[in-house]
């Protein structure tokens, strides 16, 4: 069984703030820490969300 891309951001995230996203409104925030880094950043999960490293123009 191959792991998602959205499965693989999981291991390198973990809850976000609890506020609402700047560009999508959606409570959908992780904190992404890149692997072998301690830089944190503040992702947005929503695939809808034009922020979101999952968005995709349909």
């Amino acid at each position: 069984m191959t792991s998602s891309p959205f499965n693989e951001l999981l291991k390198y995230t973990k809850p976000g703030p609890k506020r609402r996203c700047t560009t999508c409104e959606t409570y959908s925030l992780r904190i992404y820490t890149e692997p072998g880094t301690l830089d944190e950043k503040v992702v947005c999960t929503n695939p809808a969300c034009r922020a979101s490293p999952f968005h995709r123009e349909e």
